[in-house]
């Protein structure tokens, strides 16, 4: 057990850097959420920062629901360290540029007993083509034909060269949906899920199990990341997600992480940017653009995407900026920005809050707790508000559609730079994809509906053990 003391004073430090205004928070410090058991090697205890809103693939829009989808669901493919492979499949083979033959393997069964036929994977690929967040992605599949049992054909109205790609992504897990239950193949079945909240059982019948399986998983959640950490050294939780480089470096500082700790970089970038509600016309959101630094080389970081096209032009002028926000009619005007009540997003939120004060606007930051926020967010009722979009590693184009048509909700722009992405299925060579990408970001800048502030890596801790069984589970 840490010294107390050190914690003691990590949560007072913590609690007074949240931005001055936000004092408020420190009651909340203080104040940490109690287990009456502690975690075990039987059992995972995962923290995160946001709770679970979905355990339905098809419905996914956030990396924190995605996140346990591997552990309940099972893919056709999967990414296998950028190479696509076989996971339900037994063999695949184009009969034609647009027809994938494909013979699953036979004897794999769902949580409830079922057997896995060519059927299921009809009725779930044809429901996420209907019912999907990011369905567009999709577009190409006409149709499923069903050879025998095991065997089926997928019919597309293009070449799709990002197929297999697709089918290896969690949105296309297949899923058996039954009185309202879902139920995977995959190694954990579904035991609770309320409030946020998701426990999950030991599926003894799964095909791909290994020796080293936990009895039970479960998935909590907690905004904070500092009581993350602490709860993390007090074997309250024994994994934590979402956490960024100055969240470790801060329990570093205050020896807070065991010699056992294993800090590993997760495949999800965060992008914190201020995102527009209401209606503003593309000169106001141009002028607010340009009265506030940008961190960030392009949309996408630099390291998914070498930004050309849609490179940032970050000629920064405090001046020019001030002209603009007046020749638009916004100077002395107020704005409004919704924020989440974290540290991190307050720290932007009052960035940007001083970036546009001094172009000459008035501006007022509304945080708020997880639940409300996302109830308006969802609802589209905020003037702005900073938000985080996730930017997967493995599918950056598949994070775009999702971001356009589910964050954004921009399913005009989305449905405009649709025959780029068509164009990226029908391409078979790499680098004239990314020259596409790249084209595409372009066009998404050019709308201003996101304006991009940071780039933040995220990381995971555990005990090497726990983060190698964790992986050897999910398959990543």
């Amino acid at each position: 057990m840490k010294n107390k003391f050190l914690i003691f004073l990590f949560l007072v430090c913590s609690s007074i850097g949240v931005l001055g205004e936000n004092i408020g928070n420190i009651k909340e410090e203080f104040f940490i959420t109690e287990y009456t058991e502690e975690s075990s090697t039987e059992n995972l205890k995962i923290e995160q920062e946001l709770m679970i809103q979905t355990v339905d693939p098809v419905k996914l829009a956030d990396s924190y629901s995605r996140r346990v989808t591997g552990l309940i669901y099972d893919t056709l493919f999967v990414n296998s360290n950028g190479e696509i492979v076989p996971n339900l499949v037994e063999r695949y083979n184009w009969q034609e540029e647009n027809k994938l033959f494909i013979k699953l393997k036979s004897g794999i069964r769902f949580h409830d007993g079922s057997e896995l036929t060519s059927k299921d994977i009809e009725n779930s690929l044809m429901r996420l083509k209907k019912e999907g967040t990011v369905s567009e992605m999709y577009n190409s599949i006409l149709g499923i034909e069903i050879v025998d049992k095991y065997s089926f054909i997928i019919n597309l109205n293009i070449r799709d060269g990002l197929l297999l790609n697709a089918l290896s992504n969690s949105f296309s897990s297949i899923v058996k949906v039954d009185n309202g239950k879902f139920y995977g193949t995959g190694p954990y079945s579904i035991e609770v899920f309320n409030e946020g909240v998701l426990k999950l059982k030991n599926f003894d019948k799964c095909f791909d199990r290994n020796e080293n399986m936990y009895k039970e998983i479960e998935i909590r959640w907690d905004l904070n990341p500092n009581q993350r950490i602490i709860k993390y050294t007090n074997d309250i939780n024994n994994f934590v997600f979402d956490l960024y480089k100055e969240d470790i470096e801060k329990a570093e500082d205050y020896d807070l992480l065991s010699d056992e700790a294993v800090v590993e970089k997760s495949p999800i970038y965060d992008t914190l940017g201020l995102m527009f509600g209401k209606k503003y016309t593309i000169d106001e959101r141009v002028a607010i653009e340009r009265a506030i630094y940008q961190n960030v080389d392009g949309f996408f970081p630099e390291d998914l995407v070498e930004a050309e096209l849609s490179k940032i032009d970050k000629n920064y002028n405090l001046n020019e900026a001030k002209k603009l926000i007046s020749e638009v009619g916004l100077k002395s005007k107020k704005i409004d920005i919704m924020v989440l009540n974290t540290e991190h997003n307050m720290k932007i939120a009052n960035y940007v809050k001083k970036n546009l004060e001094d172009a000459g606007m008035k501006v007022t930051l509304l945080p708020h707790g997880m639940i409300s926020f996302y109830q308006k967010l969802y609802a589209r009722d905020y003037d702005t508000a900073i938000y985080n979009i996730n930017i997967s590693t493995v599918y950056p184009i598949l994070s775009l559609e999702k971001i356009l048509i589910y964050d954004i909700g921009d399913k005009e722009t989305a449905n405009a730079l649709l025959p780029f992405i068509e164009l990226m299925r029908k391409e078979k060579n790499p680098e004239k994809v990314k020259k596409i990408f790249d084209k595409v970001l372009s066009l998404v800048n050019k709308n201003m509906l996101y304006i991009p502030i940071e780039h933040k890596e995220t990381f995971q801790i555990a005990e090497e053990e726990n983060m190698k069984r964790f992986h050897k589970i999910v398959g990543y």
